[in-house]
């Protein structure tokens, strides 16, 4: 046996150092048996020991699931292999360096994935499980495009690392790259609109398998950084997204604290608002609740406020992403006015938002700048109902579809009691309603 396995050792030896295209090729032919898909290396291949088996390749791509074009790619790979696990089926690498990778995963419009099949388990294979102590990966890229949507999202100028990954487990990752979102109307994507930020993630002890996912801390941050502050019309939006932990009961997925702060700012108006809450998700169906949920607002506008306009609320937010129907219904304070409003949006695709608004009481006389303030009063000598309503025709670009409810609306002199503005996108109107 020992001498077999010192025969076999030599060949490989010899194949790699000096016939690398015969070991290439049985790599290729052994891909494309097991899994219908195309392995091609058109790179070097060298390995070195000392004592570790190093290995370095180069110019590799996969094709897609029984075509030719390409799914994934790389430009150069070096590992650092284990060697006495190899004897016991498991493949140990204690270093990895990956540069130059892309991959692109699409949902076609018939709802199905370019990625099933590696989704699918699979009997074969030459190892039982594999062990990474380090892996980095730089100037890489990952697309996800979906046909459905008409909507893409690309990571580019992709920085990862990650410590101690197993088949089922991770002690470490954090991850930064450039984010490019865009959406097109039409099916040529000559009318797309493209969003650019950055994002950055961490997480630790991150367990999952079938039957069990948990998490330690996790952070996400997603933000644009503008190179030019004072540009007239740039935006600013900065996202921070912290859970606690996340684990696994039965169908639930819950986090006990999951913390956002949101901050956006274009064209002079802010908008600041932190939530903080306790989630549960089902994991079939994704399906789930926002409990215990409070929301901290900032708002100002130089054109319409004269302060900002602050507000805490609590209330609990529900969503299904198979029926794609969220509700949130959340009550609180605004400016010292009670609110209590509802959203409700329906069929994420074709982005119809329902709402209802309700508020005791507001004066907008404290909220408007002095010189808006003084010019509203003067004219509602002659055009009471012309001066007391604000310009709303902006929000019939949104798509809402509902009513804001006003107990008693005041500004400066005027005084109107049980006010309703209705919004109807399919008429393309706005109406506001006063009894009195």
């Amino acid at each position: 046996m020992l001498a077999l396995a010192l025969l076999m050792s030599g060949v490989a030896l010899y194949i790699i150092n000096y016939k690398p295209a015969l070991l290439t090729s049985a790599i290729e032919q052994w891909i494309k048996l097991n899994s219908q898909r195309s392995l091609s290396v058109n790179g070097n291949i060298q390995l070195s020991f000392s004592p570790h088996a190093h290995l370095s390749l180069s110019q590799l791509s996969l094709s897609e699931y029984q075509q030719d074009d390409v799914f994934a790619s790389i430009e150069t790979m070096r590992l650092t292999v284990s060697l006495l696990p190899l004897l016991k089926g498991r493949f140990v690498v204690d270093h990895a360096h990956i540069s130059g990778f892309q991959a692109r995963i699409v949902r076609y419009q018939d709802g199905t994935v370019n990625i099933a099949d590696l989704l699918q388990e699979s009997g074969s294979g030459f190892f039982s499980g594999f062990e990474i102590g380090r892996i980095a990966v730089e100037n890489s890229k990952l697309s996800f495009q979906d046909d459905m949507t008409r909507q893409s999202l690309d990571l580019e100028a992709l920085q990862l690392s990650a410590t101690q990954i197993a088949t089922e487990s991770l002690q470490q990752i954090k991850m930064q790259s450039g984010l490019v979102f865009r959406h097109w109307q039409s099916s040529d994507r000559s009318d797309s609109h493209t969003a650019q930020l950055k994002v950055r993630l961490e997480a630790e002890e991150t367990v999952f398998d079938r039957e069990k996912l948990a998490s330690g801390p996790v952070f996400l941050s997603v933000q644009t950084l503008p190179e030019d502050r004072d540009t007239e019309g740039i935006e600013h939006i900065s996202t921070h997204l912290t859970i606690a932990s996340l684990r696994q009961i039965g169908n639930l997925l819950i986090s006990p604290h999951v913390h956002m702060e949101l901050g956006a700012q274009h064209n002079g108006y802010s908008v600041n608002a932190v939530l903080d809450t306790v989630v549960e998700v089902r994991t079939q169906g994704l399906a789930g609740t926002l409990t215990d949920l409070r929301l901290v607002v900032d708002f100002f506008h130089p054109d319409y406020l004269s302060k900002s306009v602050n507000g805490h609320l609590r209330g609990h937010l529900d969503f299904d992403g198979i029926t794609e129907l969220l509700r949130m219904d959340l009550q609180g304070q605004i400016d010292n006015s009670a609110v209590k409003t509802t959203i409700q949006v329906e069929d994420f695709t074709q982005q119809s938002h329902a709402f209802r608004v309700e508020i005791d009481r507001l004066d907008l006389t404290a909220l408007l700048p002095d010189a808006q303030s003084e010019s509203k009063t003067k004219a509602s000598k002659n055009q009471p109902g012309d001066a007391a309503i604000p310009d709303f025709s902006k929000l019939e670009q949104l798509g809402l579809n509902g009513s804001i409810q006003i107990g008693q609306l005041s500004m400066g002199d005027i005084r109107l009691s049980d006010m309703q503005l209705m919004l109807r996108p399919e008429n393309n109107n706005i109406l506001i309603e006063s009894s009195k």
